[in-house]
């Protein structure tokens, strides 16, 4: 890898491990993966925690609003 990308490997180098927790989450959220499920997993003692996690992509909500433009059937 740092041979192919020696900027990516410094930029993943500098991430806290923490990050990947949240794009976990995040990722979870997006795929549909139940609020209550996902809070089980990752141990938080509130939905409310867990569900920071959840906000919306930009492929999802570009797929969300493109919704609106979809014929009728």
């Amino acid at each position: 890898m740092a041979k192919q990308d020696r900027a990516l490997l410094v930029r993943v180098g500098a991430l806290h491990p923490h990050a990947f927790r949240h794009a976990f989450g995040t990722h979870a959220t997006e795929a549909g993966v139940p609020v209550d499920v996902l809070q089980s997993y990752m141990g938080h003692a509130t939905p409310a925690t867990t569900a920071l996690y959840n906000k919306a992509g930009v492929r999802r909500r570009q797929a969300e609003i493109g919704k609106l433009f979809r014929p009728s059937k």
